[in-house]
């Protein structure tokens, strides 16, 4: 193409819908050619590209560049005069070919275009008119611009208006069926809000399938991958279609909370009956929605503030009038009388904030319907009913739950007996955090500690306070620890890698990592200063459970 035609290509090449723009915001070719184009107008090929939206319109000039900036989704007027003032040389065909790659949307030309040209354009869908009238008596240019603007304007102020009505939905706490089923009256099409994990949790009236083509796995990789690489905004949350099954697909946007993505709102259609009304639509009801679940985030966590103090006073408190507090525990629908299960976790300072604790909780509930949980001395603690058995299963997945919504692989969870009554509901809160405490010392962290793994700890545990244990303690291994405590020595601590290696001092070396004759030095200075025979049955049996009295000591008092 010569030079002339090589001032054609002045404009980037764009996509044809602009961002944020599509069917309704802006006309088509064909409300173009029913509207404004004058009624001898012939379409004479490209027939089924009239459903092409419209940016702008585009008159060829008659000096280089021809047409100015074109950036995509332009209708061309051209007149065949201008064509040949403009190049000569360049015909109808390959001006349409060149402008062709910038995405324009059609063409109306004055005079008859060439059958080379009306054959590439319907080849192509690219829509072509011939224009009858004399081109002096009709302003199509300005026409198209003003219809343009029009429409952007009637659509906007029909998107303002429908943000309002769905937006006062949710200040009136007409709640989240309300949203969904005028978002379907809006779009007339089958709406759903979905939880975070895709569950279905409001559908609308207009939706009366049984079973959705939904496989949530696949669909929650591809929305965890969309969202990861897309801003989300809670007042205006971008919408994606996915494809589902059988051509059929969902128009979804994500609701946007201060824990996160806490759901998500959506139509289900097929991807070509959809306009950029939907995409606005689901957006506005998925802003709409995060008002609303926010509004009863709002009031659980006033109910919860109620309930942690009950929580607090069943579980810690100091009062015995258990008709009272019986009365207090129906209020979280906990009946004293029944067998209870108390769960606790450590709660690190950077996990403390209350948006933290509250998502904390509500995950909690996930897991165990009937949970009631609060917090106590920076312990996330959980009462439990009713678990059938389960209570094992159950504790793991909670645990998993947490460390996954916390990215700490180290969290663990202590667990107490299943016990009835007051004083049993006491008794399973301090044996979940002995277990919590005890089981990280001994068994390391991430995982779950249930009190009843505890072995010989619980029968230590069950005496701790009591003075004679602490006289054999000191009577055993004080003396060893005194010294420890001045020499910063490792004593204690070769002794019960000692013990661990069943009395090997060669496995015992490589436990510490340190070299044979060290470990041997060692062994002979415990002989030396506790003044014990480390080959007598009866003083081994008494060391290696004051060490473990040592562990309790550390634990509880960590």
């Amino acid at each position: 193409m010569n030079a002339a035609a090589d001032g054609l290509r002045c404009g980037r090449a764009a996509p044809q819908l602009i961002p944020g723009v599509g069917l309704m915001a802006l006309p088509t070719v064909e409300t173009i050619q029913k509207q404004l184009l004058p009624h001898d107008t012939l379409l004479v090929a490209g027939g089924r590209g009239l459903s092409r939206l419209v940016t702008w319109p585009a008159t060829l000039r008659t000096r280089a560049p021809g047409f100015h900036s074109l950036k995509g989704g332009e209708f061309l007027i051209i007149s065949i005069e201008n064509l040949k003032a403009l190049d000569p040389s360049l015909s109808l065909v390959r001006l349409l070919q060149s402008v062709a790659r910038l995405k324009t949307s059609g063409a109306a030309v004055y005079h008859d275009p060439p059958a080379d040209a009306i054959a590439w354009a319907d080849q192509n869908d690219f829509p072509l008119f011939n224009l009858r009238t004399d081109p002096r008596q009709l302003d199509l240019e300005a026409a198209i611009g003003r219809l343009i603007a029009e429409t952007r304007a009637d659509f906007q102020q029909r998107i303002h208006l429908l943000y309002r009505q769905l937006t006062e939905l949710a200040i009136e706490g007409r709640g989240l069926p309300a949203i969904v089923n005028e978002l379907s009256r809006v779009t007339g099409k089958a709406a759903i809000l979905f939880g975070r994990d895709l569950s279905v949790r409001v559908r609308s009236e207009l939706d009366e399938s049984d079973d959705l083509p939904l496989d949530c796995r696949n669909l929650a990789a591809r929305l965890d991958e969309w969202t990861r690489r897309h801003p989300i905004a809670a007042s205006e949350p971008p919408s994606q279609f996915f494809e589902l099954a059988d051509g059929l697909g969902t128009l979804i946007a994500p609701i946007v909370t201060r824990d996160g993505i806490s759901g998500y709102v959506a139509v289900l259609e097929r991807e070509e009956h959809l306009d950029e009304l939907d995409r606005s639509a689901v957006s506005a009801a998925a802003a709409a929605s995060a008002i609303e679940t926010a509004r009863e985030h709002a009031v659980i966590a006033a109910e919860e503030r109620v309930q942690v103090g009950i929580v607090e006073e069943l579980l810690i408190g100091t009062s015995q009038a258990v008709d009272a507090l019986r009365l207090r525990a129906a209020r979280l629908d906990l009946d004293l009388d029944e067998g209870h299960a108390v769960l606790a976790t450590a709660l690190r300072s950077t996990y403390a904030s209350s948006n933290v604790v509250d998502a904390l909780q509500r995950e909690a509930r996930s897991v165990f319907p009937s949970a009631q949980p609060g917090v106590i001395d920076g312990k996330l603690v959980i009462i439990t009913s009713g678990n059938n058995g389960q209570l094992a299963s159950t504790a793991e997945r909670l645990r998993e739950a947490f460390s996954r919504r916390l990215g700490d692989a180290t969290l663990s969870l202590g667990v107490g007996s299943e016990l009835p009554g007051l004083t049993g509901l006491r008794q399973s809160y301090q044996q979940a955090v002995d277990a919590l405490k005890l089981g990280q010392a001994i068994f390391g962290d991430g995982r779950t500690i249930f009190y009843s793994d505890l072995g010989l700890y619980r029968l230590l545990l069950s005496i701790r306070d009591h003075p004679e244990l602490e006289e054999f303690y000191q009577g055993t291994i004080g003396k060893l620890a005194s010294y420890d405590a001045k020499s910063d020595g490792e004593l204690l601590r070769t002794l019960d890698a000692y013990f661990s290696s069943h009395g090997s001092p060669t496995e015992a070396a490589e436990r510490l990592h340190v070299h044979r004759n060290t470990l041997l030095y060692r062994l002979q200075r415990i002989r030396s200063i506790a003044g014990i025979d480390l080959e007598d049955p009866e003083v081994r049996l008494s060391l290696q459970l004051a060490l473990r009295i040592r562990r309790i000591r550390e634990a509880i008092l960590s």
